[in-house]
């Protein structure tokens, strides 16, 4: 899923989700294009979106809530407009 505060992310190997928050994700001003289910960054014009792969490290785990945060494993933006 897509929202205005990041990406869940579900790892299909291990049957997890959890959630790419959009602070972790390279320096740009992101809008959420709710119709389009992506973030598009304003200034390099980086998007991510429903059905996008990304590359994700375990940034934080929360035993007690069942939460886990990620972050990129590779935070280099690559245009994609």
């Amino acid at each position: 899923a897509v929202t205005q505060f990041g990406l869940f992310v579900r790892l299909d190997a291990y049957y997890v989700e959890g959630l790419l928050h959009i602070s972790s994700l390279p320096s740009d001003y992101y809008h959420y294009e709710a119709e389009k289910h992506r973030l598009k960054g304003e200034r390099a014009g980086v998007s991510y979106g429903l059905g996008d792969g990304v590359t994700v490290q375990v940034a934080r785990v929360d035993m007690d809530e069942r939460k886990i945060d990620f972050m990129l494993s590779d935070p280099t933006p690559r245009p994609k407009r």
